[in-house]
Parts: C-alpha cells; sequence; structure tokens
C-alpha cells in the first residue's frame, strides 16, 4: 500500500523562553489556527517529570543556580537530551508521512544548556554537539520572554505542575534561555507583556515558514 505522505521534510522551529512564558498556551493556538500543517513536538522534560520522578526540588543540588557538577541536574539533562532526540526523529518521521510542512518543537536540543551546571560550551563539549550544526538543525527559534521579567508578580506555578523555580531562578533561566540560542541565524524575540498580542506574533512568526 503506497504511504499518503509527500515525502517532503518538514521545517523546524523551536519555541523556548524561560518558565511562564506562555510556551503552552502558544503552542495549543498554534495547532488550533494551522491544523495538521503543523506537528508539535511535546516537552520532553515535561514528559519526564511526568513519570512520578522525585520533584527536583528534593535534590540537594536542583535548587542552586549553577552549581559545578550537580548530579541531578545532570542526570536528568542527560535524558532530556536523549527524550528530546527521539522525539524529534519520530515525529520528523510522522510528518512526512502526512505531509504536515512543519515541526515545531517544544524547547530544542540546546534548552538543556541553559540548566547545564557549567554552561552550553561545556554542555556542548560533554554531549558532543556541533553548535553550528544543531542552530542549523532549526530554521527558526521563536524566544518568549517569561512574564517574570516585566510582572514577576504574575509569576506562578499553579498552571504546570512540573514548574519547579521561584521568580530568582526563573529569571535566571529566562536569561539562560536567550544566550544559549544567541548563535541562531534567524530569532524572533516576543516580548512579555498582553498575552493576546503575544499568542498573535508567535502565530505570524509561524506563518512566515509556513509560506516561505
Amino acid at each position: 500500500m503506497k504511504s499518503s505522505g509527500m515525502g517532503q521534510k518538514p521545517k523546524r522551529i523551536v519555541m523556548t523562553g524561560g518558565p511562564c512564558s506562555g510556551k503552552t498556551l502558544c503552542l495549543k493556538e498554534v495547532g488550533k489556527t494551522y491544523g495538521h500543517q503543523v506537528i508539535l513536538v511535546p516537552e520532553a522534560s515535561t514528559l519526564l517529570l511526568s513519570g512520578n520522578i522525585p520533584p527536583p526540588m528534593g535534590h540537594a543540588d536542583w535548587p542552586k543556580s549553577l552549581v559545578p557538577g550537580g548530579t541531578w541536574r545532570r542526570a536528568f539533562q542527560t535524558q532530556v537530551l536523549s527524550t528530546q532526540k527521539h522525539l524529534e526523529a519520530s515525529l520528523n518521521t510522522l510528518a512526512i508521512e502526512v505531509g504536515a510542512k512543519v515541526m515545531i518543537c517544544d524547547r530544542g536540543l540546546l534548552d538543556g544548556a541553559a540548566y547545564w551546571p557549567e554552561g552550553l560550551t561545556d554542555f556542548a563539549r560533554h554531549f558532543e554537539l556541533d553548535l553550528t550544526k544543531v542552530y542549523n538543525r532549526y530554521d527558526l527559534v521563536i524566544h518568549l520572554e517569561s512574564v517574570v521579567v516585566c510582572n514577576p508578580e504574575d509569576f506562578g506555578r499553579n498552571n504546570n505542575p512540573t514548574r519547579f523555580e521561584d521568580p530568582a531562578e526563573a529569571l535566571l533561566r529566562e536569561r539562560l534561555s536567550r544566550e544559549v540560542w544567541a548563535g541562531h541565524h534567524n530569532r524572533e524575540i516576543i516580548k512579555a507583556g498582553d498575552f493576546a498580542t503575544k499568542i498573535r506574533a508567535a502565530l505570524d512568526a509561524v506563518a512566515r515558514i509556513l509560506n516561505s
């Protein structure tokens, strides 16, 4: 039986940002707006933390910002990266099969570097990642700025049971998430503020890739 797929490799978008940046809401609206033209890759860390793993705040090295040799962070990010690679590979195959034009990743391969104790350079070295190749893996990086930047009083954990950061930690991860993708050739930063405006900007950015 012949495949119904069109056989074209989909373009790839990373949607990233600090904690409480609105990624989940934006991705939901992208799916509703563009339907099966887009394939959504779920966030690897959320999938892993949803598996009844003990909360990371229970590990001594988790709450600390950047702790060289932090064993829990290193072990966890190793599994996040492995899971991310498998998710992208599997959904890329399915996207080709069904003829989807774009694959949107809820975080990409480098996002773990924002949580890696020794930072991006050591992250790339440890996992033998060529940064140029990783950047070229994605056609666009959309960075949604966390609400903690402009309205820290609105930052919270209630809508995400796998969010463990406090506002100070969230602000740090926002900065580092932005830094690890700074070398990408096509990055769009969408500022925090009115969520309707943020969603519209994210939809427009996706549309430009869909129509390119």
